[in-house]
């Protein structure tokens, strides 16, 4: 049991930042109506930037963190104007393809600058060992990107339930016509959402990689799982999402210690025969 309980800690870490994911994803759906498949591949860029400032340049973290959020930022914001904006009166499944488009040539363009192998990045942040009791044990960096996810999911729901921006962007997700009859700009408020939620992307790409490795098929496949926590809360509540988030990290972390238990007490060929 206790055995089961220090693997559930561990997938917090993962789980908070699938969380902040899916809130990306929520919130350019919730601007635009587009649900964007290229977002992990956005937070790439940012992720990889991130890496090259600290890693061959001698950056500090935090200048590269917000420039490399910046970055995807930027590229978030790109893809709207020029790609998703001139498709506004298509139908939503050409938009859906168009964004594995996207997607699909910012991995290209990744795996041509870095090749695909894996590179294991150092944790900018503590990894003090922490016990709880026994043998329960949490390392820091797990609390620090909980709290970090918590404080955005709160922030998110505050911004769009109670401010003039979040009430635009509702408005517009209801019925555009008449949002832009009250003075609201549905173009103004899908890029200043696709922007946001890139953002989300970045910072989330940058925070998972000293966990999973930075590649672009682990990052580029981290929308799957924000995708599948975005769905269970309607692509609407951000609290939820949180919490989904939460529960596939940690089912993640408990299947893959159930999976290696069974590699290594499953007999082999040879022992078998005898």
């Amino acid at each position: 049991m206790q055995e089961v309980i220090r693997f559930a800690l561990l997938g917090f870490g993962v789980g908070a930042l699938y969380a902040l994911a899916s809130q990306g994803l929520i919130v350019i759906y919730r601007g635009s109506g587009v649900l964007n498949f290229a977002l992990g591949a956005i937070g790439m860029v940012g992720a990889y930037l991130e890496y090259e400032l600290t890693q061959n340049h001698g950056w500090a973290f935090i200048p590269a963190l917000v420039l490399g959020v910046l970055a995807s930022a930027v590229v978030g914001a790109l893809v709207h104007l020029l790609i998703m904006r001139p498709l506004r009166q298509v139908s939503p499944i050409v938009r859906v393809i168009a964004t594995l488009g996207v997607m699909v040539t910012i991995q290209a363009i990744a795996v041509l600058r870095y090749q695909a192998n894996p590179r294991f990045v150092p944790s900018a942040l503590p990894v003090h060992v922490w016990k709880i009791t026994g043998t329960i044990v949490i390392t820091s960096d797990r609390v620090i990107l909980l709290g970090i996810a918590a404080l955005l999911t709160l922030g998110l729901w505050l911004l769009y339930r109670y401010t003039r921006f979040g009430l635009g962007t509702t408005a517009v997700a209801e019925n555009q016509r008449a949002a832009a009859s009250l003075g609201w700009s549905p173009d103004r408020i899908a890029t200043i959402n696709w922007t946001l939620g890139s953002a989300l992307a970045g910072l989330s790409a940058i925070l998972i990689v000293p966990i999973v490795t930075l590649q672009p098929q682990v990052l580029t496949n981290l929308v799957l799982a924000a995708t599948a926590a975005a769905l269970v809360a309607g692509f609407r509540s951000f609290p939820i999402a949180f919490v989904a988030g939460l529960v596939m990290g940690i089912a993640q972390t408990e299947a893959d210690r159930y999976i290696t238990c069974l590699l290594y007490t499953s007999p082999s060929p040879r022992d078998r025969q005898k």
